[in-house]
């Protein structure tokens, strides 16, 4: 389930997107999307994935070079690399974002990334790699499907994921953590009284494993002599 910042996150990315539909069919559909609940916004994201290209990878329908497969995961080489042996990693699945995915495939991800690494980098005689992934189009996410690169990094490639350094005020930095550390603190609290609750659920399901012992067969313990 979408947590409410997270909701507002992608609320706003479908209405980036409506905006480049014809005109009137905007109007319908930004009202569905500003009144639609965190239930109705997930079965959109995934009808979304029918015509996704990473999706189609995935289900094998595209042709693409793979260098690794399991049952959840795919990686393949990039066809348009920033770099010649860039390599893409996705779940088969359609997540757009990666605070949709189930834990376990985002681990099983990361295991695959760390795997792969070393790998990439003796088969290319790279001298780095960097490690990239964009989360909407405002951060330059072309295909709206989780997408983990491992871009293999030579000396003078002209591959520069830079941006322009800014100076911060230290009371907006100090304001920007609190704020951060504010939202932590509450999703571990929530966190935590979801795991709390869903053990007290199961305890309260599970019939005792110790039996109840009745009147006439507790054990007759010895009288104490005056």
């Amino acid at each position: 389930m979408l947590e409410p910042e997270q909701l507002e996150s992608v609320k706003e990315q479908l209405l980036k997107q409506i905006e480049q539909m014809p005109e009137d069919q905007r109007g319908e559909w930004k009202e569905q999307i500003e009144n639609a609940s965190p239930e109705q916004i997930e079965a959109l994201l995934k009808q979304s994935g029918g015509d996704c290209l990473f999706c189609g990878i995935g289900k094998g329908s595209v042709e693409t070079f793979k260098v690794y497969e399991d049952a959840g995961i795919v990686a393949f080489l990039d066809i348009t690399p920033a770099v010649a042996g860039q390599v893409i990693i996705i779940p088969k699945e359609h997540y757009q974002f990666i605070f949709q995915m189930p834990d376990q495939l985002l681990w099983d991800i990361v295991r695959i990334m760390k795997f792969l690494m070393p790998i990439i980098v003796n088969a290319t005689k790279a001298q780095g790699i960097s490690v990239y992934m964009a989360q909407g189009p405002a951060a330059g996410q072309r295909v709206g499907h989780v997408a983990l690169n491992l871009v293999p990094r030579f000396s003078g490639d002209k591959a520069v994921f830079a941006w322009d350094r800014k100076e911060v005020h230290k009371e907006d930095l100090e304001k920007a953590a609190k704020e951060i550390r504010l939202s932590l603190d509450k999703t571990f609290a929530e966190e935590k009284e979801k795991i709390s609750k869903k053990i007290r659920e199961q305890m309260a399901s599970r019939p005792s494993i110790l039996p109840t012992p009745k009147p006439e067969n507790l054990p007759e313990f010895p009288r104490r002599r005056a």
